[in-house]
């Protein structure tokens, strides 16, 4: 560096040190040189001005009054500010499209320089006030990004708005990562490391507050004009609430920790040691190891696999090839948290792909017009992306500022929506994304494309039979065709479901009074010296997880057949039949048929009554009643018991099914996935077992219509042979008195359940059947006048169709599939595209992510519509600016030495 060069900025340098001789003056001075000597691109100057007035407050509110409020901003009181305070040593440049906008610079690009070596050159003292290095400065740069990261997610909804000048806030979004990078400071750092979780904490919190907004509104009415496709909007609305599962799971994970930095400096740690092994894995540090075992954050890593083979620019993520081949070095909690985050950072702009297509993108303006999630959910996404990215930062140097929208393949799957999505981003000043999305004959050739293509999550052939379904219900008799709009998710049909005469099936058990009466009644069977250890442990266990799912539908265990007692959990239960699709739902009925059909040959006696020869004894009461009564009363006790038991175990097992699958229809339990996550590999069996426990519980329902079927005609039978006996002949009077000799003690229990079974069952079934039919549901007395017209049948003409009575099984078969195929048709003609159950696991998802919301939280909401909004509850350790500059310490300086 000539020695001219140093005289002339010694001068500039000493003029600004005598103007402003205050020590807290020079250091904002000196912090706006750091800004302009680093800056990842030119500042404007009201930027630069709200960038020193952050790094100087310590109150959240004002940081985001400053970030959105016009009177924090107004550009030429920046750029007097800015002059008054570094004089000659930085220039301003209007923007000349852009009236009103100035860029500010340093004056010299040599200054730069000369500020990084100021303190190994011969200056006076007091210039050395102003020195620093490169490193310094982007780790300065870097907190003050994280810092309005933190407060501004929501915030960014507004940003382009006229009234908010700022995009400083945009600036940090990309480029606090870079600063990051580059400052060589790692999260090793206590006070990088503090700010980091703090970032971390505020940025989720406020992205799970937006993402539940938004699945308020796909899971209430959506009303659109009558010239949309309605299966495609149909479509597209399932589509959406599926792309929010994922991302609101993992983010409700997020917001119940706060400590996040330390793991994925392990992981880096691990990542880097092993680059030194020659490619062989390495012994991760104890220091990462300890990191990731403090913080164990369940949830997290499930789905990686599946996510990375996407084909997709959107859902690709650059660190997925790295995170592939490392995956097996890193820790449990390393792999979780890096593997949480990348699928998070893929859930959301899956999301964004979904919510963008019209004409559901311009329902959602109309409900919150003054704001797009667009602009947040995309720059959340790459944030998510960075922070995921964090442990292989030194590998991919420009991970943190990439535009997966930007997508060139036209043979990528979400190539035109991408595009269409980037033409409905604002714009930051005149700087458009793209040439294409900036033009508006462009983005209307989009949204015409985006509009004819189909849904990427609905399968070709099951949308197209919606489609159809759909056209043949507009062709009905009564079917207006002059209406202008219809509704989507109408309350008025989700919340009325369709009443059936089935609901009148008989009792199985009385309903209890006391919803904990199961939960009771198995206390006095534990052994004593397990009793402190129960009420110590499994008590708790009951109360949080088992009691309120499970065990409530056997206590009121009663008159549902198909529900456990619980008709309102039908239509739970069958939102868990129907998860998977139908084509699941009809090879899982399938398969129960099949199993019931086994067990019926190999153990019938298993959830049947006492006597499970229904047809035979009938046969036998009608020809030779007294041999029926006699054969009949020759059971044990000991039969007795065991029928009872072993009935009682299968309607407990159903019950537990029913439980299982009601908490949350049909998938994997929230706290039973959190515990499984300590084991990975459990997952998938617990997956399996759920599928299991669907099949087992359609084998309880079919068992449950023979076991109804076989207590009815049992019933008849003894009815029919009372009946003949008592108004025969002397001969039948006398058979009646020899039986009653011979087993006199078990006319008491078979005339309590004849008394039970008529009084609980045959007559509410009869009687509920014809008045069913009088209020226009016939479906009962019609398949109840079925099964005794094809019981008088096949007993009557038994000799006739005694062959096909020998292969009977296989017809009851038969009859099932038919009837199973008959049901699956009314659902799918129902809901051929499972919204209304998909909707129901939304709004479920929602309140549950909702319930784990900090204090505060759900306030902030207001910002999305302009207004003001409470402070959400920050963690616990917090960390200013300044402390995280001066925390660089030895890291920092030898950094700058290299530089």
């Amino acid at each position: 560096m000539a020695s001219l060069t140093h005289a002339r900025f010694q001068e500039e340098l000493g003029r600004l040190v005598q103007s402003h001789p205050g020590e807290a003056y020079l250091f904002v001075a000196r912090s706006a040189l750091m800004w302009l000597a680093i800056a990842e691109r030119p500042l404007r100057a009201h930027e630069l001005w709200i960038a020193l007035q952050v790094e100087e407050s310590k109150d959240v509110e004002h940081i985001e009054r400053l970030l959105t409020e016009s009177g924090y901003v107004d550009e030429a009181k920046a750029v007097s500010s800015l002059r008054d305070m570094l004089g000659s040593l930085v220039s301003f440049t209007p923007d000349a499209r852009n009236p009103g906008h100035v860029y500010v610079a340093l004056c010299d690009p040599d200054l730069r320089t000369f500020l990084n070596y100021l303190g190994d050159l011969d200056v006076p003292e007091q210039l050395l006030t102003l020195a620093f290095s490169t490193s310094q400065a982007h780790i300065f740069a870097a907190s003050v990004c994280m810092v309005i990261c933190s407060v501004s997610t929501l915030h960014l909804a507004h940003v382009h708005d006229e009234t908010i000048a700022s995009s400083l806030a945009l600036y940090a979004w990309s480029h606090w990562g870079s600063h990051l990078a580059l400052s060589g400071c790692s999260l090793a750092n206590a006070n990088a490391a503090g700010l980091a979780d703090s970032m971390i904490y505020g940025v989720c919190t406020d992205v799970l507050v937006l993402l539940l907004s938004l699945n308020d509104f796909i899971t209430g009415p959506i009303t659109l004009p009558a010239s949309e496709d309605r299966t495609r909007c149909a479509a597209l609305v399932k589509e959406v609430q599926d792309a929010l599962e994922r991302p609101l799971f993992l983010l409700a994970v997020v917001v119940q920790h706060e400590a996040y930095s330390q793991i994925l400096q392990g992981a880096r740690q691990i990542f880097e040691a092993s680059k030194h092994s020659s490619g062989r894995a390495s012994t991760p540090p104890a220091a990462a190891e300890t990191a990731a075992s403090s913080v164990f954050v369940p949830g997290f890593g499930v789905s990686s696999s599946k996510a990375a083979s996407t084909t997709s620019k959107v859902t690709t993520l650059h660190i997925d090839n790295l995170l592939h081949s490392t995956q097996s070095l890193l820790g449990e909690g390393e792999r979780q948290v890096v593997v949480g985050f990348a699928e998070a950072a893929r859930g959301v702009r899956s999301l964004c792909m979904a919510l963008g297509q019209p004409p559901l993108y311009e329902e959602l303006l109309k409900e919150h017009p003054s704001w797009s999630p667009l602009d947040i959910l995309i720059n959340a996404a790459n944030w998510m992306e960075a922070v995921a990215s964090y442990p292989f930062w030194h590998e991919l140097p420009n991970a943190t500022s990439h535009n997966p929208l930007v997508i060139s393949d036209t043979a990528d799957p979400h190539y035109d929506t991408a595009l269409l999505v980037l033409s409905r981003l604002r714009k930051d000043g005149s700087r458009p994304l793209s040439a294409q999305a900036s033009n508006p004959s462009v983005a209307s050739q989009l949204a015409t494309t985006a509009a004819k293509s189909l849904p990427l999550g609905m399968s070709p052939s099951r949308y197209y039979a919606a489609s159809t379904l759909d056209k043949l219900k507009a062709l009905r008799p009564g079917t207006s065709s002059s209406t202008t709009t219809f509704t989507i998710n109408d309350l008025r049909l989700l919340g009325n479901q369709r009443t059936s005469s089935f609901a009148t099936f008989p009792f199985q058990m009385q309903a209890s009074t006391s919803p904990s009466a199961l939960h009771t009644a198995l206390e006095p069977f534990i052994p004593t010296s397990l009793r402190r250890f129960y009420h110590r442990t499994l008590t708790p266990l009951f109360s949080r997880l088992i009691a309120p799912t499970i065990l409530q539908p056997l206590d009121d265990f009663s008159s549902g057949a198909f529900t456990g007692g619980l008709s309102s959990t039908w239509p739970q239960l069958k939102s868990a039949l129907l998860a998977s699709g139908y084509r699941t739902a009809l090879a899982h009925f399938a398969i129960a048929i099949i199993l019931h059909h086994i067990r019926g040959i190999l153990v019938p006696w298993l959830n049947a009554y006492m006597w499970y020869t229904p047809m035979e004894d009938l046969r036998l009461a009608l020809s030779n009643p007294d041999a029926f009564l006699d054969g009949a009363l020759r059971f044990s006790w000991t039969w007795v018991l065991f029928s009872y038991a072993q009935k009682y175990v299968c309607d407990l097992l159903g019950g537990l099914a029913i439980g299982l699958l009601i908490i949350d229809d049909g998938r994997v339990p929230p706290g039973v996935l959190e515990t499984l996550q300590q084991n990975p590999g459990a997952i998938p069996l617990f997956e399996r077992l759920m599928e299991a426990c669907k099949i087992g519980y359609i084998a309880w329902i079919l068992a449950t219509v023979e076991y109804i079927f076989t207590r009815a005609v049992n019933t008849v039978a003894f009815l029919v042979a009372y009946y003949k006996l008592l108004a025969g002949g002397d001969a039948e009077h006398i058979a009646l008195g020899n039986i009653v000799k011979a087993h006199w003690t078990k006319l008491p229990l078979t005339a309590w359940q004849l008394f039970y079974y008529v009084r609980q069952g045959f007559w509410p079934l009869l009687w509920g059947s014809v008045l069913c039919a009088v209020i226009g549901q016939p479906g009962l007395l019609i398949v109840f006048l079925g099964v005794i017209g094809g019981v008088t049948a096949l007993i009557k003409f038994r000799s006739t169709f005694f062959i096909a009575l020998e292969v009977s099984g296989a017809f009851v078969v038969l009859g099932f599939l038919v009837v199973t195929l008959v049901l699956l048709g009314v659902e799918f003609a129902d809901d051929p595209l499972g919204l209304k159950a998909s909707t129901a696991v939304a709004r479920k998802r929602g309140l549950r992510a909702r319930a784990v919301l900090p204090s505060g939280a759900n306030g902030r909401t207001q910002i999305l519509s302009g207004k003001t909004a409470l402070p959400v509850r920050r963690p616990r350790k917090t960390v200013e600016v300044e402390e995280v500059a001066e925390g660089a310490g030895e890291e920092g300086a030898a950094k700058g030495k290299e530089d």
